[in-house]
């Protein structure tokens, strides 16, 4: 007798990743959810070497706006529980999957 598992829910890559718009999704980007909550995370660790007073996101815009709207809480909360600012700009120039965290 041999039983054989059906996948029933979508695969890592799938909740992660989005098609790359520039391939037309031959490839995969990370999404602006994943890209959002790694921001929020190198947020902690740059504030555990030493405690900012300000720090300044440089992202894509559907990242930041990502980080404005969905994960206003947890970016508030972050700020609260650091004592650490953190100021949110638009780099049109990155492409999505790339940010840039710089202490002030």
């Amino acid at each position: 007798m041999q039983i054989t598992r059906k996948r029933s829910s979508r695969s890592l890559k799938q909740l992660l990743c989005d098609g790359c718009p520039s391939c037309d999704a031959r490839g995969v980007i990370k999404s602006a959810h994943t890209l959002s909550y790694e921001i929020l995370r190198e947020i902690i660790r740059v504030t555990a070497s030493k405690p900012w007073r300000q720090l300044t996101v440089y992202a894509a815009a559907e990242v930041i706006q990502r980080l404005q709207n969905e994960d206003a809480t947890g970016l508030a909360d972050i700020e609260v529980g650091l004592g650490c600012k953190v100021g949110l700009c638009i780099e049109s120039s990155f492409p999505r999957d790339q940010f840039n965290i710089i202490p002030v």
